[in-house]
């Protein structure tokens, strides 16, 4: 396992300096857009190459600033924080905020799905992440919250081009990703989503990984005009308690 201790740099050093590591973790990126009066913003775990899985996202501090928090549909199915895997409605479109690790395709269908594998940890206590009936659908992301794959060799893990990822990108730079979180804003209004997290990416090809943590701060555009931020990357090795 490689590892890696950086101090605070702007994104391209610290993108750089992850790289002369055999490092493939560059950062969070995200991918902003409206969908009718909603801001939907899409979160990648960004690489240099496409040969590389995400495997869990773990001690996150996720935030925003709108007042309402992040919007969760209605329903029992779609109220917590983990997507939906029983009747595949968790797709890029849905006005619902979600966690993944990866993406998901079927033949023939145009949509793109969470994780078929995804998991919460213990940090998602259970009115977040196992919902019941009575509990309020949650739109704060728990302190050191942490999400994994339940299956380490599943093809959804690995990472997509991101050129072909749908709006207006913020934070790291990258060619590829694999999708970690899917958050959506009642508002067009400019709001500032911070996203600080563990991570961990396997290279597939010589079987390393890596556990860092980035911290990016993703500006959510006003009708009309897209609001871009300088943003700063935190990384750090650690290794997993």
């Amino acid at each position: 396992m490689n590892t890696a201790s950086l101090a605070t740099f702007t994104i391209a050093a610290a993108a750089a300096a992850v790289a002369s590591a055999d490092a493939a973790f560059l950062g969070w990126s995200a991918f902003v857009r409206s969908s009718g009066n909603f801001t939907v913003v899409d979160v990648f775990a960004v690489t240099d190459t496409a040969n590389h899985a995400l495997l869990n996202v773990y001690d996150a501090q996720i935030s925003t600033s709108n007042a309402g928090g992040f919007f969760q549909a209605a329903g029992l199915a779609s109220k917590s924080w983990k997507p939906d895997l029983t009747s595949f409605t968790s797709t890029r479109d849905s006005i619902d905020s979600f966690m993944t690790v990866g993406a998901s395709r079927f033949a023939g269908d145009s949509n793109v799905y969470a994780g078929l594998t995804t998991n919460g940890d213990p940090n998602f206590v259970p009115f977040t992440w196992n919902v019941t009936p009575s509990s309020q659908p949650a739109n704060v992301v728990p302190a050191l919250a942490g999400w994994y794959t339940g299956d380490p060799t599943s093809d959804t893990l690995l990472a997509e081009d991101l050129s072909a990822v749908a709006g207006e990108r913020q934070g790291a730079a990258g060619g590829f990703g694999i999708w970690a979180g899917h958050l959506v804003l009642n508002t067009l209004e400019t709001r500032t989503i911070s996203w600080t997290a563990f991570g961990t990416v396997k290279n597939q090809g010589n079987n390393t990984s890596q556990q860092l943590t980035f911290a990016e701060v993703f500006t959510v555009p006003a009708p009309g005009a897209i609001a871009v931020m300088g943003v700063a990357a935190l990384a750090s090795g650690r290794r997993r308690r």
